[in-house]
């Protein structure tokens, strides 16, 4: 008899806890929504000049390669319209950063250096809670993912591909899988600010600025290790170049379509248990650095 009742009370605690996350997770991104609106509405001028901003700042991060690739009509054995495919892949991957991650969720080291992150620490709910839904500005962020959706729309009009359900789904599960790969990257770097809070913020922001930089060239023709490199320690290869390659069959060697996927679930478990491992020593030691620049409030 005690073993049901446990296993009733077993079964109690896992309804609550999937009724707790499948309630409270909305919640926060309604609640990010309207603070992210009443930004925009606080000051319609600048939030359209920051919208406009994005949206032409963001491709043009691969302007230079779309050029090129025009001028040479492609690049080794990338046509100009995979080429535009790549940038716009890469445009969407930062835009759902932009949308999701913002507010230096992504760029976590930048709170952790400042002595930002007692913020998060504080609260009553889950410290994973936060980190997935107080960086959502779907307002102020959305111009590069509504860009990267254009460039996408436009190139796939111009390429011969049989886009059935099976390519979409794969389609989708390359794009999330690139998404993962960032984050799992920057946590890893990030967590480099437990220990040296300075010297890691900037080590990270510079990791950021090669996958932003990188990310919207084709890496095909470097040599192994720095392919390796590009994939793995910084992945700027799995931005938008590696699942590009896979979805549109490019290269004399077929990239398998769970390549990206594959890769960002080993991101994401390093970049976890490094995140873990400095959370530790933050839990015993603190920071003794502190600026109100930077976070939300």
């Amino acid at each position: 008899m005690s073993d049901w009742w446990a296993t009733v009370a077993d079964g109690r605690q896992q309804a609550h806890t999937t009724w707790w996350f499948l309630t409270r997770v909305p919640a926060r991104y309604s609640l990010g929504f309207r603070m992210d609106l009443a930004f925009v509405l606080r000051s319609p001028g600048l939030a359209i000049y920051y919208l406009a901003l994005d949206a032409i700042l963001i491709p043009a991060s691969g302007a230079t390669t779309f050029l090129l690739a025009e001028r040479l009509t492609g690049l080794g054995s990338w046509s100009v319209a995979q080429v535009t495919f790549l940038l716009g892949y890469a445009t969407l991957v930062e835009g759902i950063l932009a949308v999701a991650f913002t507010y230096n969720v992504s760029h976590i080291s930048r709170r952790i250096g400042r002595g930002q992150f007692d913020h998060l620490l504080v609260q009553p709910q889950p410290l994973w809670l936060s980190l997935l839904s107080e960086g959502f500005a779907p307002v102020t962020g959305g111009a590069a993912v509504a860009m990267g959706i254009a460039i996408l729309a436009w190139s796939i009009t111009r390429l011969p591909l049989d886009t059935d359900i099976a390519w979409w789904g794969f389609f989708l599960a390359n794009l999330g899988a690139s998404v993962v790969a960032v984050l799992g990257a920057m946590f890893a770097w990030s967590s480099l600010a437990f220990w040296a809070p300075v010297a890691a913020e900037e080590v990270a922001t510079n990791v950021h600025e090669a996958l932003t930089t990188l990310g919207v060239f084709p890496l095909d023709g470097l040599g192994t290790v720095l392919t390796a490199g590009l994939v793995a320690a910084v992945p700027a290869g799995l931005v938008a170049w590696l699942p590009a390659r896979a979805l549109l069959g490019v290269g004399a060697t077929a990239t398998p379509l769970w390549a990206t996927p594959a890769a960002a679930v080993a991101l994401a478990i390093i970049g976890a248990a490094t995140f873990r491992v400095g959370l530790g020593r933050y839990r015993c030691v603190g920071s003794s650095r502190y600026t109100d620049f930077g976070h939300r409030r």
